[in-house]
């Protein structure tokens, strides 16, 4: 499943009625595409604004406000009426759609009691509001922001089944949680969460010391361990139940854009998702 046709099942997964073949395939394109997972995010975020009635001031985020003016200025008249579903399902219409959505939801902050969009939210119906889970690694500390409008309970593991080394619950309230890796070599972590599966995120942080040399075979996660061990760079995995061996061979020479063509003749990509923290897909 592409990107695109990801998009086009927002809805359907929100509501809850995707068959679990599509569910499966839906999930896992968000797994590995940080790009949409930001924008589901954000279409969920739009819709409960507009479900909750909430009072206060939308603060639109600058990449998607730039989105949104980008899109109006370029999208031709449209040759008929969609609905707001409809309007999420194209990458022009995306922007138009947020800004319709947007618009209602600063008016009613503006008119407090000004009117109920009751009739909007029944409409767009659904309960599977995301958890928000934010990385970003900033020197040699990993730093996370986490946020459940429903609560849900974070799991840190020391590897994929490892032992549970911390508990946190996580609600409405923004919370923010740094860690640390003061050991020699690069280590796993398995952030588990109990109920929203999408938000689980398995992060190698980088040791104190760099291996410069490194040869090998093993699992994807074995491999992401090496690549930070090399580069001292933290790396996500985005599949880290996949099952295929991979081999590396990494030497003092090598940096992040050799490494980055050594990946792709095994069928993998590395990518930077702006924080720092480098994505590992199939």
């Amino acid at each position: 499943m592409n990107s695109q046709q990801a998009r086009d099942l927002f809805s359907e997964y929100r509501e809850g009625t995707l068959e679990a073949g599509l569910r499966e395939q839906f999930e896992r394109a968000l797994r590995q595409d940080a790009a949409l997972r930001k924008d589901y995010d954000q279409f969920c975020a739009i819709l409960v604004a507009l479900e909750g009635g909430r009072d206060e001031v939308i603060e639109v985020p600058l990449e998607l406000s730039r989105r949104i003016t980008e899109s109006l200025e370029s999208a031709a008249p449209a040759p008929r009426r969609f609905n707001l579903i409809e309007l999420f399902r194209s990458p022009i219409g995306y922007g138009v759609a947020a800004a319709v959505v947007l618009v209602p939801v600063i008016l009613i902050s503006l008119n407090r009691g000004g009117g109920s969009n009751a009739s909007q939210a029944s409409m767009l119906g659904g309960n599977t509001v995301p958890t928000r889970s934010e990385f970003r690694m900033i020197e040699s500390e990993l730093s996370i922001v986490l946020q459940s409008p429903k609560g849900d309970q974070l799991e840190v593991r020391d590897g994929l089944e490892g032992p549970v080394e911390q508990k946190f619950e996580v609600g409405s309230e923004v919370l923010r949680q740094a860690f640390t890796n003061p050991q020699s070599a690069a280590r796993g972590v398995w952030f588990d969460f109990a109920n929203d599966n999408l938000a689980d995120r398995y992060v190698v942080i980088p040791g104190q010391e760099k291996v410069t040399t490194q040869e090998g075979e093993g699992s994807i996660l074995d491999l992401a361990t090496a690549i930070s061990n090399h580069q001292g760079v933290a790396i996500e995995v985005a599949n880290p139940s996949s099952e295929r061996t991979f081999k590396w061979s990494l030497t003092p020479e090598d940096n992040l854009e050799t490494m980055v063509e050594k990946l792709r003749a095994q069928g993998l990509a590395l990518s930077d998702n702006v924080s720092n923290v480098f994505l590992l897909t199939e």
